[in-house]
């Protein structure tokens, strides 16, 4: 159905608000961005944490039936720390209105209301059927659903389409939900995809009309930091997404599949090419602590698209003096600097998207380096910058050529 497929710029839309950061002017195939958004959907369900992998199927039979004294709507909304900053719980594109419309279902169900219409009132309409809600954790509520789509066409008004579809002279008086033709559609994308992962163990109840899809819908949220980090690469030719035959000479940063997507992708390569061969580098030594050694200490990083009940990542002191891995080799990658908003201006905290390495840089011990930091920063709290490491604790970085696009990690 055309009024629910999601159009090129819908999918590069919602995938940026997903922070998968993908240039408008891409060349990437629709059909190879339809999968990252599958495989994006997938991680903002958590879909492998809960299930234990990407390939599992879902049976809801094999879990308990959600307890009617548990608030199902809290189980529904998963929040991050990031929610407790406006901008970004609440973005206001297509995919921020379908979680919130998760939690409506939610809501509706908690009160005896299982039957919904979600509709834009002009040309399309999902009829849900709330069929159960089983625990797949202790505090997360599975939604086992029946959806049908409905639209109107040239010669029949949505009205007409949604009397036909259920049998009758007057439309049943449902509770619904409006949202967008954008919102309708990713919400009827994540519906099929979700219904391709019931296991075929799984026979709907009975009362299910042939005229429905089963399908089930998982708690959803903005994604973290190691699936944005993931879900960014991009493997193959940068401009295309096709087999990679050559990289260019001057920086040896990115890959292309020939001359003609290396010569088209300049214009938006330039920037980038000529901080990383023309700007002026530091060989600095990065440090597992921003001060003196404490025996025991525990560090804790939190980050804002962390879960908010999940436990955050705590290093002892042992594992933090170990040698970080090298997952770049000789290659250059973003680093992020960020200052403390309190406290001592001495030392800045370093990481890459990847999170692979999460270091500082003590002025101390790289006074001019750290000055040079300082100036790129300027009023910022945090920055962007290319680096290459060099050895066990050192890297070069670059710090008066700005990226030219600001990555969300």
């Amino acid at each position: 159905m055309d009024a629910f497929k999601l159009t090129r710029v819908d999918l590069l839309n919602v995938l940026n608000e997903l922070n998968i950061t993908i240039p408008r002017q891409t060349k990437l195939k629709t059909d190879r961005l339809r999968h990252r958004l599958e495989r994006t959907l997938d991680a903002a369900q958590r879909y492998s944490n809960i299930l234990g992998s990407d390939d599992a199927n879902i049976n809801p039979s094999a879990y308990p039936v959600w307890d009617a004294h548990q608030d199902v709507t809290k189980g529904l909304y998963r929040q991050i720390w990031g929610g407790l900053v406006p901008e970004i719980e609440r973005s206001g594109g297509a995919f921020s209105k379908m979680c919130n419309l998760i939690v409506g279902l939610g809501q509706f169900w908690a009160n005896n209301i299982h039957e919904v219409i979600v509709t834009d009132d002009r040309t399309s309409a999902i009829v849900i059927q709330i069929l159960a809600v089983h625990a797949i954790k202790a505090n997360r509520p599975l939604l086992v659903v029946g959806y049908a789509a409905v639209t109107s066409s040239k010669k029949m008004s949505l009205k007409r389409a949604l009397k036909l579809f259920f049998s009758t002279d007057k439309i049943p008086t449902l509770a619904t939900i409006r949202a967008t033709g954008v919102e309708l559609a990713l919400f009827l994308h994540l519906l099929a995809q979700n219904g391709k992962h019931l296991s075929e163990e799984f026979t709907p109840c009975p009362q299910l009309s042939s005229q429905y899809s089963a399908s089930a819908l998982l708690p959803i949220t903005w994604l973290n930091m190691r699936d944005i980090s993931r879900l960014n690469k991009t493997s193959g030719c940068v401009e295309c997404g096709n087999p990679t035959q050559r990289e260019c000479n001057r920086c040896q940063s990115v890959q292309y599949c020939g001359a003609v997507c290396q010569r088209n992708h300049w214009e938006d390569h330039q920037h980038i090419c000529r901080a990383i061969s023309s700007g002026v580098w530091y060989t600095v030594g990065l440090e597992p602590h921003p001060g003196a050694e404490v025996e025991g200490l525990d560090a804790t990083i939190i980050n804002r698209y962390d879960d908010l009940e999940e436990e955050v990542t705590r290093e002892g002191a042992q594992d933090r003096y170990r040698i970080p891995p090298n997952v770049y080799g000789d290659r250059y990658h973003l680093v992020k600097f960020q200052v403390p908003l309190v406290g001592s201006k001495t030392h800045m905290y370093i990481y890459d998207k990847r999170k692979s390495f999460q270091m500082f840089l003590r002025e101390e011990h790289n006074q001019v380096a750290f000055a040079a930091a300082i100036k790129a920063m300027g009023d910022w709290p945090k920055m962007y910058r290319w680096a290459q490491r060099v050895g066990d604790w050192e890297w070069l970085i670059c710090f008066d050529r700005e990226p030219q696009y600001s990555p969300r990690w």
